[in-house]
């Protein structure tokens, strides 16, 4: 690999970190707050199905935002299908 191509290589790599750490650690943060065990029932219920339905299409969410709605896919696919 030549030299001008590292600079755009670690601009992607970071970009890539900085996309996926809020998508991955949205779930892991709803759970390090106060679980509402002592509240409100349908508060509690309220918490329990987000938490769970985040956590369940986190894969999904990562292949969505990361995968299919990347420009660089989304030319690639054009490509492919012209």
């Amino acid at each position: 690999m030549n030299e001008t191509f590292w600079p755009y290589f670690y601009r992607k790599a970071v970009k890539a970190a900085i996309v996926l750490q809020p998508l991955l650690g949205i779930t892991n943060s709803l759970q390090m707050v106060a679980t509402p065990n002592n509240s409100n029932v349908i508060y509690f219920a309220l918490w329990s199905f987000i938490t769970t339905f985040l956590v369940s299409f986190q894969g999904f969410f990562a292949a969505l935002f990361y995968c299919f709605l990347n420009a660089d896919v989304s030319t690639e696919k054009g490509k492919l299908w012209d």
